[in-house]
């Protein structure tokens, strides 16, 4: 039940008032909105518990991750057993809060581990509400020996989201390719 209301509550303050959909991108200044997400008390829907008290995706030692659907541009969501994927090549796996580990809290730093195609290094960025940027407060790292099947060199970073809201993360290799998400942070 604290979960459901949690899960309205950001999905107030993420969404505003409903808009039209549209096949083509919104428009820079267009406010992000919240996407539905699947019942947080469902079994298939809660991320395990690691040892540390984080969150992390549950099955992903050795079990075959599900397809995610493409992030629609600028819909703002939470992870699905603690993954989420980007545009274009890009995948996150977050570990997060302990007692509520489908949701990033603004004040609170948030693992994020990043696999994307492509070679050279890779900088992230993320603006969220009223413009507001941030970079991660460490890395990205290098991670070798990881069980997460997704494409790409796995690197990992931590964030401090100063606000909540909705915040686009953009992925940038140095060869040219990009991706990104949109998270909401509570």
């Amino acid at each position: 039940m604290v979960v459901m209301v949690a899960g309205l509550a950001l999905s107030a303050a993420c969404s505003g008032p409903a808009a039209p959909r549209s096949s083509s991108p919104p428009s820079s200044t267009a406010e992000p909105t919240v996407a539905p997400t699947a019942d947080p008390a469902s079994p298939a829907s809660s991320p395990a518990t690691g040892a540390t008290g984080t969150a992390g995706p549950a099955g992903v030692a050795g079990a075959a991750l599900p397809d995610l659907p493409e992030p629609r541009p600028g819909v703002c969501t939470v992870p699905t057993n603690g993954e989420m994927r980007g545009t274009g090549t890009l995948w996150a796996l977050f570990f997060l809060r302990a007692d509520d580990p489908s949701t990033a809290a603004a004040g609170r730093e948030a693992k994020i581990v990043w696999k994307m195609a492509g070679t050279g290094d890779i900088t992230f960025t993320a603006t969220g509400p009223g413009g507001v940027t941030t970079t991660p407060t460490w890395g990205p790292e290098g991670h070798g020996g990881s069980t997460w099947q997704r494409p790409g060199r796995e690197v990992g970073t931590g964030w401090l989201f100063p606000t909540p809201g909705c915040w686009t993360i953009t992925a940038t290799r140095t060869t040219a390719e990009t991706g990104k998400l949109w998270l909401a942070v509570g």
